[in-house]
């Protein structure tokens, strides 16, 4: 939007550069100095225009919220103990079981070491009492206690591991870290959120007036971010019917697939709910429209020159606005300069 406001802001000083040049020149002739006015009549009034054409147009409704993982984990602590070490970092993948927070071993309440110090000795146990019943030296009944005592140190042992080196439960990306190594954890305390992203979801609260244009199975827009443009279908999948009781605002999810993890979860993002779509309908720029009392656009007609057009307007999106009677498809439109036009005004065209 910026390089069409140059341009025609340069034409402009270059007319009053010129002005000025032929008042120095003419001051001691006694001539006429034409105006800024009489040089836009004579030269054209420079415009930015589009030329219209039909196309799908849709009312949306606007909402922010954060692109969460068809299945997202916050990983916590179980324990007061000292991070050891993260061996993850954000975006990395990561698989269902994989360690992604060590927490220190030390600490008698984790178990870890009397744990795995039973195990081994469980272990030698068992792979002793292999030996001596493949010699006959034991029964089968004494080997399967021995095995019995094995087993039960193993699961004692997994789950003093898990502990202290916290497994992600689903395969996917980690989206946040929460905590840093050296850092003090406690009882509850999330250090890892993992989010599976081949399908994504946003929820966002909406008032009781938007609500009521919400439902399943309307079509909606992701957008990669809140500054990004380029978004990916998805549709509404559940709309509250209760309002919070705090907020008074409706909860909405919307879903979409992901199988090229274009969205990225943990992302603030912006969502379009498609309330209202017209098929091949003509639309005009919003900045193309004046109003008083009618809202009326120029366009320009085969001589070069301005000519108001008065419109019926349809549905209107955040940018532009259907055009029911006074266009067709084709014409050239002033989007920008059309303030300084009157019926009839030479144009001259800086930027289509």
């Amino acid at each position: 939007m910026k390089k069409p406001f140059k341009n025609i802001g340069i034409v402009i000083v270059l007319l009053i550069v010129v002005v000025i040049a032929i008042r120095i020149v003419t001051k001691g002739r006694g001539e006429v100095v034409p105006s800024i006015s009489d040089i836009q009549k004579r030269e054209g009034v420079p415009v930015r225009i589009e030329t219209t054409q039909k196309g799908n147009l849709s009312r949306t409704l606007q909402f922010t919220g954060t692109i969460e993982g068809e299945e997202q984990s916050v990983i916590a602590s179980r324990l007061m103990e000292t991070v050891k070490d993260i061996p993850v970092r954000v975006g990395q993948r990561v698989s269902r079981g994989q360690v992604v927070v060590r927490l220190d071993d030390i600490n008698p309440q984790a178990m870890y070491r009397q744990a795995k110090a039973t195990m081994d000795n469980a272990k030698a146990d068992f792979e002793r009492m292999q030996t001596l019943y493949q010699q006959g030296a034991v029964s089968k009944q004494v080997l399967d206690q021995t095995k019995l005592g094995y087993d039960v140190a193993q699961s004692n042992f997994a789950a003093a591991r898990d502990l202290v080196e916290l497994p992600s439960p689903v395969s996917g990306e980690v989206v946040r870290i929460h905590v840093k190594a050296g850092e003090t954890v406690s009882p509850g305390m999330p250090v890892v959120t993992v989010a599976a992203s081949k399908e994504v979801r946003v929820k966002f609260y909406a008032s009781s007036e938007e609500r009521r244009m919400v439902s399943a199975k309307q079509q909606a827009r992701i957008y990669l971010s809140l500054s990004d443009t380029t978004w990916t279908s998805a549709i509404v999948d559940k709309v509250e019917d209760a309002a919070d009781p705090q907020t008074r605002l409706f909860e909405i999810t919307v879903k979409s697939d992901n199988p090229e993890g274009m969205l990225k979860p943990g992302v603030l993002t912006k969502v379009d709910v498609i309330i209202e779509e017209r098929k091949d309908v003509l639309s005009v720029s919003k900045e193309a429209l004046m109003t008083n009392g009618a809202t009326t656009v120029f366009v320009v007609d085969t001589n070069n020159k301005a000519a108001k057009r008065t419109l019926t307007l349809g549905i209107r999106t955040s940018d532009r606005a259907e055009s029911l009677t006074g266009l067709q498809a084709g014409e050239r439109v002033v989007v920008y300069g059309q303030n300084r036009l009157t019926e009839g005004d030479p144009i001259r065209i800086i930027e289509n």
